[in-house]
């Protein structure tokens, strides 16, 4: 079965029925033809999977050792077996229950019923037995006491409801018991199976994230504390690109300082003249870059304390995007404008303050973003943190013993949106969130976003808990914006806007637009939107925003629904929660009196 890359990581991973259109049938993906991934940051990608799998969250499968696993990505096909092998006869409605397809070849001829009398075609049912678990099934079809299997019926009740569907005998019409009174063979207490039609979302929810796939984090990084408060001070405008890098040599020589500071506190103990020791110091200290970098490490450890490595972690990613040599910002399009007499220079100019006018500082666009589709596992049932089980993929038979992670990468053309910070604090103050404005310490805000906006309280699979109203509140913002951009910015790019993605910074806070469509060059769209068409992008957004097909309802109740803020599962990266217009436009109650002040409102913006 030939499928495209992108459509396989989606719709066709291991464990999954699908609809084989090439046949007719209903099928069970089993394998993939796989080579082994190139090109992808093995470490970063599996500490984010030890985020997603490990905690609290249940999991079968799964190990904390990256050694136990393998990055896989399809080669050129895929292989499925029929699934499941339950028949019915479209004439006399007999049902036939196979155990495998060499059973089927066997007792049935080119799929026709084997009843002397009938000679019907043979229909496979859509119904399947799944459990929270990961186990699947087709229906399990009841034996009568008299007649075994001999001439079983599906009596549906006149319904379309399985619940009410019972196994009948076709012989003395006993009623054998409902189709839905299953239950799994696994260990855990609630063991009573779900029955439905393969189609239902519930049947297989694939776990998976994307993932910015730069190559200059390992190890030794990731637990380099250095380097993490490098990190911070590059994102904090505290030194600039050359300075970080040459900030950077010095990691060999911190360990030797180390060293010595231990050496001359033994030194000292034996009463050495301290003339001799600050001799020895000073050939540490002459070089004023590293006595710069000693001011600036001393001042991120004085605003973050312990939870530097966090911190920095979460904007690792953010700070690669930044060096890309691929970067434009809004000043690059201007000149190049300018430079090439482009008749447009005109509405170019005003790009900046377009978008300064949905709270928009910076913009920049970037032609080869590495991105990796990772998929790690599935879950069936449900995909609530609190109730689901995370099935790992099975072992493919050409890498026994490890666990298969499935993988696409790309390099794709995005924009990167970054907020005016002091405008969504302000619109914070004006709802009440904050009672008083940060100050301003020189960092232009940036360390209270650090700071006040973890990551790791933000569920990818349930809305933020209201324990945390800062997170929640920023992050719905900005999230909302995102899902408008991208809505009003697809028929700009000439895609539909399911091959639009999203990537969202709320620490930074930031947003990454990206184009999701795998091929081997780039259409140009997203650079094309970011050169030409700023302006009725933003008009567009500001006018999208203002209503709702299911107005007032649907502003009463979430601000999103399908109508207005909804996108697919595989453009949104938060499964569509957390996302609210009146965060943009404000909210009035039935006396017009104000219970919330919108990001978009002239006042918040200026």
């Amino acid at each position: 079965m030939q499928r495209g890359k992108n459509q396989v990581l989606f719709r066709y991973l291991p464990e999954a029925v699908i609809d084989h259109t090439d046949t007719g049938t209903i099928a069970k993906v089993c394998k993939w033809n796989v080579k082994k991934a190139e090109n992808i940051n093995t470490i970063v990608a599996f500490e984010e999977i030890k985020r997603r799998v490990f905690g609290n969250i249940k999991n079968r499968g799964f190990q904390r050792d990256l050694s136990k696993y393998i990055f896989l990505e399809c080669s050129n096909s895929i292989l499925v077996e029929l699934f499941p092998l339950t028949f019915e006869c479209r004439n006399c409605k007999k049902i036939y229950k196979f155990r495998d397809v060499q059973d089927l070849i066997k007792k049935t001829n080119n799929f026709l019923c084997s009843n002397k009398e009938c000679h019907g075609k043979l229909e496979q049912l859509d119904l399947i037995h799944y459990h929270i678990c990961g186990n699947i099934e087709g229906l399990r079809v009841k034996s009568c006491e008299q007649h075994d299997q001999q001439f079983i019926l599906l009596d549906r009740k006149e319904s379309d409801e399985p619940s009410k569907w019972i196994w009948r005998c076709g012989i003395c019409k006993k009623d054998l018991g409902k189709v839905t009174d299953q239950y799994c063979s696994c260990n855990i207490k609630k063991n009573r199976m779900n029955t439905a039609p393969f189609r239902k979302s519930q049947v297989f929810y694939p776990q998976n994230f994307q993932l910015i796939n730069y190559q200059t984090f390992d190890n030794s990084v990731l637990s380099n504390e250095f380097y993490h408060k490098l990190n911070l001070a590059r994102f904090l405008d505290l030194i600039n690109h050359d300075e970080y890098n040459r900030f950077g040599k010095f990691t060999n020589e911190d360990l030797e300082f180390k060293e010595l500071e231990e050496k001359i506190k033994l030194l000292r103990q034996k009463n050495i003249p301290e003339e001799y020791l600050e001799e020895i110091k000073s050939t540490f200290s002459k070089d004023s870059l590293f006595s710069k970098r000693e001011v600036i490490f001393d001042k991120i450890t004085k605003l973050f304390g312990a939870d530097i490595n966090n911190i920095s972690y979460s904007i690792l990613n953010y700070n690669e995007i930044k060096k890309s040599e691929s970067l434009n910002t809004i000043g690059d399009i201007i000149e190049e404008a300018k430079y090439s007499q482009n008749p447009n220079i005109y509405q170019i100019n005003k790009y900046s303050d377009y978008l300064n006018s949905i709270g928009i500082s910076n913009a920049y666009i970037i032609n080869d973003l590495p991105l990796s589709y990772i998929v790690y596992g599935y879950t069936r049932d449900t995909n609530e943190r609190d109730k689901c089980i995370i099935c790992s993929f099975p072992h493919h038979e050409d890498y026994r013993g490890l666990t298969p992670i499935y993988v696409n990468s790309i390099e794709t053309e995005a924009i990167i949106l970054e907020f005016n910070r002091k405008r969504i604090l302000q619109w914070l103050l004006k709802n009440n969130i904050i009672k008083q404005m940060p100050e301003d310490d020189g960092l232009d805000y940036k360390s209270w976003f650090l700071k006040n906006i973890n990551p790791d309280n933000i569920s990818y699979f349930d809305e933020i808990s209201d324990e945390f109203p800062l997170i929640k509140n920023v992050y719905e913002l900005i999230h909302t914006i995102s899902h408008v951009l991208i809505k009003s910015a697809a028929p700009l790019v000439g895609l539909d806007k399911n091959s639009l993605a999203e990537i969202i910074f709320p620490q930074v806070p930031a947003i990454v637009i990206y184009s999701n469509c795998a091929y081997d060059f780039q259409l140009g769209g997203i650079h094309s939107l970011f050169e030409n068409s700023v302006i009725p992008w933003v008009e567009n957004s500001k006018a999208l925003v203002e209503t709702c097909l299911y107005d007032p309802v649907c502003m009463s109740d979430k601000g999103a629904c399908l109508a207005c803020q909804f996108l697919s599962e595989i453009t949104c990266s938060h499964f569509n929660r957390n996302l609210n217009r009146s965060n943009l436009i404000g909210m009035k109650n039935i006396n017009n009196e104000i219970i919330k002040h919108g990001f978009w409102e002239p006042e918040i913006l200026r």
